[in-house]
């Protein structure tokens, strides 16, 4: 990293002394935290620690160029041709060491930063001009930025600020992409953040209304571009990175030594080799940093809408690039959808969101805009997610009513947002904590103590033999190229790639190979239940409604039950459903339980939501059915009619409503359904007959833009344009051709408006009356004030609402829910004899606001009001304890606690669904800021839905198949306890003889501790005393541990209380947990960190959705997604089942063996090679030049390339691979292949000596090459050939990991053919075959009987190679052998320390005893 050459420091007299005195001190070799106190020591202000305590911890250490340093550096560098200078570019942190001395932050123009897992990173600190304007928290002064210390202006003279202009810049550096920038008060550097910190939901809905240019060019500077990018680098830095990689500097170095030891062939090939492998590597390097950058640049290139505030602070729109967006910009999202370039937050209108991108869930959500009731909360992008638009997401749609905007605030760009998380945690990977590569490096460690043995070896023989001094130099140098091989890096990666490519294949995709190796290592596996256990689609089984204070019968036709229940219509409307593409999306159980009602939905078209100025409502309505006409619905309770006054708006206009025939209309039926049409006549004077009537006070569920006028029926209809859409298309033009005479209005049947309404079935109506004061009737006034009670509410609140919702339009308009029918409508033969005339209208359900489900709070509910009621309803779903909290406790039936049990038991999904009436005071307008708590309570219980979630086929196969193999297997779900550890029985997590236990927490009160007991969950009767049991009841039930296994069942809410006060007994509950339940996203990852801490290696299987957290937390997670590369998770499995996990156990285990077998094999070929060159050192020979290339290239290459291409096995067994490199039994296998190795070449090379024909090679004067083509080469070569082979063979292992060898067909084939070639050299020394190889052979070939031994030999060492391996490496008795050597008899891992306590304690399980937990937290 070029390090920028700093300005001449200005001093002030004053600090002459200190700045010499720094100066001294400097001149020691610093070192982070090199002793105890070096921060005390060190500079004030030098040393800084951020986000303390959490994963992102980083301590800041800053530098200052030091001139004499940066001249012995460089001057160093010169004498050296560059080592420095490579040392540096290698360790970046050494040349900071070097060049630099420590300073305060303030004065820092570098940082060294050591993060939490002790890597040291350097980053420059940067320096930018700003205008005067600029925030001031950020913004310091040049003296400050260039020399500023503990406040003192170093540099600033008296007459500083009366010759200059006062300038500002920032000073700030970029640390994985995130801007850290310096506060000059605080004397600090701090993250820069968006508005996602600290924010309050009321500042986004009032303060935002769009920047100035000026104000926006400001944030820009601060907050930098809004680009999540890739570099992609040219050929030519790519290049120079690659040969600057410390394996092509030593591959370099390699060649150019051999060059002088007259290898000229092999180093041509050995170069050629490495010229070739650097291409392929530049070419996938390039590719794939090209394929990733086209896929995050995705959003980077588009244009957006944005707004912009004026001079005369009036609000415009403006086309801007996405890379110019600032947090705090509110952006226009477009009709049809776009790519979200940022993460924002709705403030009007609603968004479909395909969020597969960063969850894997495939399942379009509906976002909806935060709301006036949310204004005191903080926002959290975690916890406001239902209301947050995530960058990279794209948005399929959006809703709002007529030409309002759908917007949205920018609260993060850049890196801040949630892709760009994901991308740095892409880019910028935690290295794991796993063995088998620290292991290896150690290893290489162990190989270069060889190494040196070696050299001193050879050394020791040239000086003896007195030979020339750069003969000795390069043949010493040469034993490290020969201990160390070049390739060992890549040959310990051979098995992770292929294994990567075997798990593609099999629709598996992994961007984090090195979490192959860690899966071969699995103990335990998390499963999330709904989607991954069980099947994705829920069926409702039925539905049990509340009858006479108790749960009825369960009704397995849900459709056949009343429409006007309680009941049916909340499971109508309390959804989130939405057309997309004319299909019916949204979260699976809300489309099974709308679906199992046979309601249909309607949406409105782009006509309708541009013809009104509203947002016309969702209507869902009931299938075609035969039911009673019914009266209009239930009035308002006596107890809130208090309006009854009827308002005339100081007119004496009326309302005229006439019917077609109800045969005419039924018989109408190509008509798919038939709105009520209205005419209305406003007339300047009272008529004779003036009918009045009632309409329903539903109307009036909207912000009008329209104001009421008295003179025209167009104008007068407007408010009518915010009713349910059944009135808003029956605004005719004219009176139909047909319509009575004596009549002033006529009424017609008008096509199905495309309003979304769940509306009940055929037939199904409400009752208007109509009055008249012709005939036998009333008179006029007398019908006036007939009818003023009906009238009273509708009129009233109609135009109160109307004009409170005027210039409302960042509200959401209600959705409409009705039945699906043929709406009959009755037109009297002769109004003028009518006295009162029942009228039907459709039943409609208007959905006012969904409050959405949230995870945290385990329910969703929605404010709907039914067409004709004068107020408005509460309709809640959700969890049946949470529900429970808050019904009425009167309105629960007495039987709940059982008839929940009951279907809980059986694995059923329960459902309740609760009911509550609001106050007819409340307005739509205030409905829209009304807080979700305080309308949610105090409600009345109304019934259970009771769905079947079955097991996928595949779920108990592979659960029997982990527990075979000994990999432990646990449920973490967000569903009922009862009904998960039904499912885990059924499945097999829980055998048949199992106990499981329910953990039991209390909240500590002033007079009592945190309580926690344990109660059996395996029988109903139990589970039903538990339902109604109080919080003093006990359970004593004896519990024989050593008989039955036992397991432990957690619910989210216990968990946390655990977590608080029982925090010494959670090593014990998740070792012994296998169903973890209504459990949050955090507490999923947190149960999957515990579970870590304990020494689990822990894999996570989920569909995404709420698993993300724990995808990424656990060492293997993998969520089942369509998606070819979902970044929620290191792996993504196109196969929709658990199938994927034991085939990602098989790869790893396979992997981690494969590299094991490839890195020991690499280790001994150096061996071998080592052993051959020291004999043929003393024999003053060496290998020939084809020689080497036919071990190093025809014989080791092929054979590593081969080796990892075996197969891993389908099936898995309780045995695990090992991990630990240096462990007892990897090092005895590598240890005594060595000695057989050194053995049989000594057995090789004295059984030549002893030969009578044998004359002894003799060293060559002076420089010239020592003779290669003799006896004691071609033994050494003969031998050695073979061993290459033999160890190839004996570290291929089959089973239980891998596929037998034989599978192997490459492997197979290469072995066969070197194995053919070597023994025709060493049987069939033809002379143009030893010619070419250059290899000793008798003319005469009388030396048969020499060959035949050394093949005796060769095959000598096959047998005792193998032997030692299979029989004794791998056996038990060796490595019982071992711990009884190394005196181990407790377990390393600490859950085994756990599970043993646990068995030693004969009072655990605490079974009907109470255990108190401490006040504090």
């Amino acid at each position: 990293m070029n390090d920028k050459i700093d300005k001449p420091i200005k001093l002030r007299r004053s600090s002459w002394y200190l700045y010499l005195n720094s100066k001294m001190t400097s001149m020691t070799y610093d070192r982070l935290d090199e002793e105890i106190g070096a921060e005390d020591s060190g500079p004030p202000n030098h040393k800084q620690v951020l986000h303390l305590g959490t994963a992102e911890e980083l301590t800041l250490h800053g530098y200052q160029l030091s001139s004499w340093k940066a001249f012995f550096y460089y001057l160093i560098s010169v004498i050296t041709l560059g080592c420095p200078l490579l040392i540096s570019y290698w360790k970046p942190e050494w040349g900071v060491y070097w060049k630099r001395r420590k300073c305060s932050l303030s004065q820092a123009d570098t940082l060294v930063i050591k993060d939490a897992d002790g890597q040291l990173i350097v980053v420059p600190v940067e320096t930018e001009g700003v205008d005067t304007n600029f925030d001031p928290k950020y913004a310091v002064t040049p003296h400050f930025a260039n020399g500023a210390a503990d406040g003192l202006q170093n540099g600033a003279t008296d007459s500083t600020h009366l010759t200059q202009p006062v300038q500002k810049c920032m000073r700030y550096f970029v640390y994985q992409h995130i801007r850290y920038l310096w506060m000059p008060f605080k004397k600090t550097f701090v993250c820069l953040r968006g508005y996602d910190n600290n924010t309050c939901i009321s500042s986004l809905l009032t303060d935002f209304r769009g920047f100035s240019l000026e104000e926006q060019m400001q944030r820009q500077q601060l907050y930098g571009r809004n680009v999540i990018s890739v570099e992609v680098k040219s050929y030519f830095n790519l290049l120079v990175t690659e040969i600057l990689n410390p394996f092509y500097i030593f591959q370099i170095a390699s060649i150019v030594l051999w060059s002088f030891d007259n290898y000229i062939l092999y180093a041509s090939c050995i170069f050629f080799v490495s010229c070739l492998s650097v291409a392929v590597s530049l070419f996938e390097t390039r590719k794939q940093s090209q394929s990733l950058h086209d896929m995050i640049e995705a959003s980077n290139t588009s244009e957006v809408i944005v707004l912009r505030m004026t001079s005369e602070k009036t609000t415009v729109e403006a086309q801007t690039s996405t890379v110019d967006l600032v947090p705090g910009d509110v952006v226009v999202i477009p009709p049809n959808g776009c790519i979200m370039a940022c993460d924002a937050v709705l403030i009007s209108g609603n968004a479909i969101v395909n969020e597969s991108m960063l969850t894997g869930e495939s399942v379009p959500v509906t976002k909806t805009p935060v709301t006036a009731s949310e204004e005191k909360e903080i926002y959290c992008a975690e916890r406001h997610k239902r209301h947050t638009l995530f960058c990279g997401t794209e948005v399929i749609q959006t809703r709002y009513y007529g030409t309002a905007q759908v917007l949205a605030v920018v609260v993060r760009t850049g890196f801040s947002t949630a892709k760009g998380e994901l991308v740095r945690s892409i880019l910028y990977p935690r290295p794991l904590d796993f063995k088998f590569y620290k292991d290896s490096m150690k290893f290489i460690g162990f190989m270069f103590m060889i190494a040196s043995i070696g050299m001193s070896y050879s050394l020791y023989v040239y000086i003896m033999h007195k030979e020339a001094v750069m003969k000795t130099i390069v043949r010493t140098l040469d034993i490290v190229t020969i201990v160390v091989p070049p390739a060992l890096p890549a040959a310990m990666t051979v098995g992770t790639y292929y294994a990567q490519s075997r798990l593609k294949k099999k629709g598996i995709f992994c961007i984090s190979p090195p979490r192959i190796n860690v899966s071969g290592k699995l103990k335990l596996v998390c499963f999330d239940k709904t989607g991954t256990l069980t099947e994705d689609g829920l069926e409702v089984w039925g539905v049990v409604e509340v009858e006479q204070g108790k749960l009825g019968a369960p009704v397995m036709d849900v459709s056949s039950i009343r429409h006007t229940s309680h009941l049916i219509a909340g499971m109508a409307s309390c959804h989130s459903l939405t057309y997309l593409h004319g299909n019916l999306t949204g979260d699976p159980l809300d489309v099974r339980m709308f679906e199992a009602t046979k309601w249909a939905m309607e949406e409105p078209s782009d006509e309708d939501t541009q013809r009104f100025d509203n947002l016309i409502p969702t209507i869902v309505r009931p299938p075609t059915a035969t039911f009673p006409t019914t009266p209009c619905p239930n009035p308002v309770p006596s107890a809130l009619s208090s309006q009854n006054s009827l308002q005339t708006l100081g007119h004496p206009s009326s309302l005229v409503i006439a019917s077609e025939k109800s045969q005419a209309c039924t018989s109408s039926s190509s008509s798919q359904s038939n709105s009520l049409s209205l005419i209305l006549n406003v007339q300047s004077q009272p008529l004779a007959i003036s009918p009045s009537v009632a309409i329903p006070s539903s109307f009036p569920l909207f912000p009008s833009s329209c104001p009421v006028s008295h003179n025209s029926m167009s104008s007068f209809t407007q408010p009518f344009c915010h009713s349910y859409h059944s009135f808003l298309h029956s605004l005719p033009s004219s009176h139909p051709p047909q319509a009575p005479p004596c009549s002033p209005l006529s009424v017609r049947s008008m096509p199905h408006p495309t309003d979304t309404v769940c509306t009940p079935p055929e037939s199904t109506a409400s009752v208007l009356h109509l009055h008249t004061s012709d005939g036998e009737g009333p008179t006029q006034s007398e019908n006036r004030d007939a009818s003023t009670t009906q009238d009273a509410h509708f009129m009233e609140q109609t135009m109160e609402e109307a004009s409170l919702g005027s210039s409302n339009y960042d509200q959401v308009a209600p959705a409409v829910v009705r039945p699906c029918i043929k709406e009959s409508y009755i037109d009297p033969p002769d109004i003028a004899n009518v006295v009162e005339t029942a009228m039907q209208v459709p039943f409609e359900i208007g959905i006012v606001r969904q409050f959405p489900f949230s995870s945290n709070s385990q329910r969703m509910s929605v404010i709907v009001r039914v067409l004709g009621r004068q107020y408005m309803d509460l309709y809640v779903k959700g969890a049946p304890e949470v529900i429970q909290t808050l019904c009425n406790p009167e309105t629960l039936p007495e039987d709940l606690g059982s008839i929940l049990t009951q279907y809980t038991v059986q694995g059923f999904r329960v459902i309740a669904l609760a009911h509550r009436t609001l106050d007819t005071k409340l307005s739509w307008h205030a409905a829209q800021r009304i807080p979700r708590d305080q309308v949610e309570k105090e409600l009345t219980f109304i019934g259970l839905l009771i769905l079947q979630n079955m097991l996928k086929p595949e779920t108990t196969p592979v659960i029997h198949q982990l527990k075979a193999a000994n990999i432990r297997s646990v449920m973490v779900t967000g569903d009922n306890i009862l009904t998960a550890i039904s499912v885990a029985r059924d499945c097999g997590m829980v055998d048949v003889a199992d106990r499981v236990l329910m953990a039991k927490v209390t909240s500590p009160t002033s007079s009592q501790a945190s309580t926690l007991t344990f109660e059996p969950a395996d029988t109903p009767d139990i589970l039903v005393q538990h339902a109604d049991m109080t919080d003093n009841g006990d359970v004593a039930v004896q519990l024989d541990s050593h008989k039955a296994r036992y397991h432990l069942a957690v619910t989210g809410k216990a968990w946390g209380l655990i977590c608080q006060y029982f925090p010494d007994l959670v090593p014990r509950i998740v070792a012994r947990g296998t169903v973890f339940a209504r459990m949050s996203p955090d507490q999923k990852a947190q149960l999957v960190e515990e579970l870590q801490a304990i020494d689990y290696i822990v894999g996570m299987c989920g569909d995404g959705a709420n698993d993300c957290g724990a995808l990424k937390a656990a060492h293997v997670g993998i969520s089942l997604s369509e998606a070819e590369a979902s970044v929620a998770a290191p792996f993504t499995s196109r196969t929709n089942n658990i199938e994927c996990v034991p085939r990602v156990v098989c790869e790893g285990r396979c992997a981690l063996t494969t590299n094991f077998s490839v890195f020991k094999y690499m280790a001994l070929y150096s061996i071998i090679q080592f052993v051959s060159v020291l004999i043929l050192y003393t024999a003053y020979s060496n290998l020939t030049d084809p020689e080497f290339l036919y071990i190093d290239l025809f014989i080791v290459t092929v054979v590593a390339v081969f080796m990892g291409y075996t197969g891993a096995t389908n099936k898995l067994v309780p045995e695990k691979p090992l991990g630990n490199l240096l462990g007892a039994v990897n090092l005895f296998s590598v240890v005594s292949q060595i000695l057989l190795v050194i053995l049989t070449q000594v057995a090789a090379y004295y059984y030549l000596q002893q030969q009578p024909w044998f004359v002894p090679n003799t060293p060559t004067p002076g420089e010239e090459a020592d003779n290669t083509k003799s006896w004691e080469t071609a033994a050494i070569f003969y031998t050695s050939s073979f061993q290459y082979l033999t160890l190839c063979f004996v570290f291929s292992p089959g089973y239980p990991f891998r596929k037998p060898v034989y599978t192997n067909v490459w492997l197979t084939i290469s072995l066969i053919s070197l194995t053919v070639t070597s023994l025709l050299m060493l049987m069939c020394p033809w002379p143009w075959l030893m010619n070419f190889m250059q290899i000793k052979s008798d003319p005469d070939d009388l030396l048969i009987a020499f060959r035949v031994t050394l093949l005796l030999i060769v095959c000598t060492h096959f047998v005792l190679s193998l032997s030692v391996e299979y029989f004794l490496a791998s056996s038990r008795f060796l490595k019982k052998f071992f711990q009884w050597i190394t005196c181990k008899r407790a377990p390393k891992n600490k859950y085994k320390h756990v599970l043993q306590e646990m068995e030693e304690d004969c009072s655990w399980p605490p079974i009907g005893t109470v255990i108190y937990g401490s006040h504090e937290t």
